[in-house]
């Protein structure tokens, strides 16, 4: 496979160096007489490297058999290692990592980290979690908004980030302007 097509990186174990450690679960794939100049650290899991003309010649990837529930024999010499990244600028990344038909989606982007496996179960799961969490956080805003007095701006900020960073595409409201609503709603009290 050609290392760069339309800015697409592949790799894959027959052709490209692989090594696997399973004292730390960490799998190394990198392009053969390549010579490393930096990585990027893509996500607390995933490593790029790049060389001299900025073009990717390697991937770590840590936690590997937990992340993709593949028995940590199997990644010793495992059948089909492919991995596929697709920068779009210096903060998103679009990753698609396929080993012994385990499959993991990773989006990277300026709002955050998102993953997509194949495990449907375990993605409900999160979800679900994820809406109860929100549910909690959504119900407190509720009630600082109520009675600002009992609340410190910071707190209520607290909360808000933690709204925003549960779905970072959907926020619940501009936080200058849900600030200057509690600000106003405290003085409003005061009065």
């Amino acid at each position: 496979m050609d290392n760069n097509n339309n800015n697409t990186y592949y790799f894959n174990n027959l052709d490209d160096e692989y090594s696997y450690d399973l004292e730390v679960d960490a799998l190394y794939i990198e392009k053969k007489d390549d010579d490393y100049v930096y990585s990027i650290e893509v996500t607390s899991e995933l490593i790029i490297d790049f060389n001299s003309t900025n073009d990717i010649i390697g991937v770590e990837m840590l936690d590997v058999s937990r992340i993709l529930k593949i028995d940590e024999e199997e990644l010793i010499n495992p059948k089909t290692v492919n991995i596929e990244i697709t920068p779009q600028n210096n903060e998103t990344y679009f990753i698609d990592i396929e080993i012994n038909g385990q499959h993991l989606i990773i989006y990277k982007n300026s709002n955050g980290v998102y993953y997509m496996n194949n495990n449907q179960e375990q993605l409900t799961r999160i979800e679900e979690k994820v809406l109860n969490i929100r549910e909690k956080i959504t119900d407190a805003l509720q009630e600082m908004l109520k009675d600002p007095t009992i609340y410190s701006k910071e707190t209520f900020e607290k909360y808000y980030l933690a709204s925003m960073t549960l779905d970072s595409l959907e926020c619940v409201g501009d936080p200058e302007l849900v600030t200057l609503n509690f600000e106003e709603k405290k003085e409003q009290i005061k009065t």
